[in-house]
C-alpha cells in the first residue's frame, strides 16, 4: 500500500513539474516526452534494479535534455556539452558503484570465512 502511495506523489510531482514547463512556453508533447516521462522512467529504473538503477538515471535525464532541445530545434554546442557531461558523470557513478560493491562482498566474505 505505502508503494502506491509513492507512486501517486510521484506523477502528482511529475506533472506539476511538466505543468510549470509548459507555463514556461515549451509544447505540451515536447514536455511529457521530457518531463513526466524521465521522471516516471527514472523511478520505475531504480524500483527495479536497485541502486544500479540509480546509476541509470543520470543517462536517461542527459537523453531528456538532449530530446528537448532537439526537439524544440535548439540544440547547440553548449548543449551537446552538457549531455556528455551528465552521461559521463553516470559512467563515474557506475566505475563507482560496482568498486564499492566489489569491496563490500569481499568485506562480506572475509568476515564470514573469519567466523568459521
Amino acid at each position: 500500500m505505502m508503494g502506491n502511495k509513492k507512486l501517486y506523489v510521484l506523477i502528482f510531482i511529475s506533472l506539476l513539474l511538466t505543468v510549470l514547463v509548459i507555463a514556461n512556453g515549451t509544447p505540451t508533447p515536447v514536455a511529457l516526452v521530457t518531463v513526466a516521462l524521465p521522471i516516471l522512467a527514472g523511478y520505475w529504473l531504480i524500483v527495479r534494479f536497485g541502486n544500479p538503477g540509480l546509476v541509470f538515471v543520470p543517462i536517461l535525464w542527459a537523453l531528456a535534455f538532449l530530446a528537448r532541445e532537439f526537439l524544440m530545434g535548439t540544440v547547440t554546442q553548449e548543449t551537446l556539452r552538457a549531455a556528455g557531461l551528465k552521461a559521463f558523470g553516470s559512467v563515474i557513478l557506475a566505475v563507482a558503484y560496482i568498486a564499492l560493491d566489489r569491496k563490500g562482498k569481499n568485506r562480506e566474505e572475509e568476515a564470514i570465512n573469519a567466523g568459521q
